[in-house]
């Protein structure tokens, strides 16, 4: 079953908003998604991960990676200072509450692509990417 579906439907019963729920689902088939979720905005590993990720903007966006950041009770959008919306209670569902900081790559599919709690560097991520099926179908139509 596609994991972004059972995620989202987590976020329902567990008395999420909608409003959560229908941002990343609207991204299915769209666009990839880049999950990190951090306990201190001021972590070495936040800050590193946010630092190579707008290091490589291009990169993200040819690949139509699009990066969510979840802290407290709260995410964003993007790489810049963008407003802070109010996440559901039940994200932490699918987060590792015992860890700082953690990175989650959603393909295309909604599939989980990877999880860890340590930054990746782009050279890694874009690798774990373009060897994807899709993003060889994607480089073998350009």
């Amino acid at each position: 079953m596609n994991l972004i579906r059972i995620f989202l439907g987590v976020l329902i019963l567990t008395g999420g908003t909608m409003l959560m729920g229908q941002d990343l689902e609207k991204h299915q088939w769209n666009s990839r998604l880049v999950l990190i979720q951090t306990s201190e905005l001021e972590s070495d590993n936040y800050q590193r991960q946010m630092s190579v990720l707008r290091e490589e903007e291009a990169g993200l966006i040819e690949r139509k990676l699009l990066v969510y950041t979840f802290w407290k009770d709260k995410y964003r959008v993007g790489l810049g200072d963008t407003e802070w919306k109010t996440a559901d209670k039940g994200f932490s569902e699918w987060t590792n509450p015992d860890s700082g900081f953690e990175i989650l790559l959603i393909g295309l599919d909604g599939g989980v692509k990877l999880r860890q709690d340590e930054v990746i560097d782009t050279e890694s991520l874009f690798a774990r990417i373009d060897a994807m099926p899709m993003r060889r179908q994607e480089l073998n139509n350009k």
